[in-house]
């Protein structure tokens, strides 16, 4: 993939935020399939088929974008692999855990405190 984490704090969260991006891209393409509408609740319906139990893995970047658009159209499960990483993401609570960093500032600047895994 392209588009990685960096250490870099102006930077750090690009890869996050393609991801983002992308998968609400291909929740708005799904839920435009046919017999669908554009619409919040569809898009949720569509993104329960982007998980980490089930499907084959797609990589969440423009090449493989149809791809993974015509499966989640088509209600099956893909496993997506995202600029940042593994999104596994928990269909009975639609959430994907992630680490979170907590920063605090020193000396004027903006400096990594502790990361806390889920």
């Amino acid at each position: 993939m392209a588009c990685t984490a960096s250490a870099n704090a102006s930077v750090s969260f690009t890869s996050n935020a393609f991801d983002a991006a992308m998968l609400v891209a291909l929740a708005a393409q799904a839920a435009t399939a046919p017999g669908s509408t554009l619409d919040g609740t569809h898009m949720a319906q569509a993104l329960m088929h982007v998980s980490y139990t089930a499907g084959k893995v797609v990589p969440l970047d423009p090449e493989h974008f149809t791809l993974a658009a015509s499966e989640v159209a088509g209600a099956r499960d893909i496993n997506v692999e995202g600029a940042s990483g593994h999104l596994d993401f928990d269909p009975s609570v639609g959430e994907a855990p992630a680490a979170v960093e907590v920063w605090k500032i020193v000396d004027g600047g903006v400096v990594t405190d502790k990361v806390v895994t889920p």
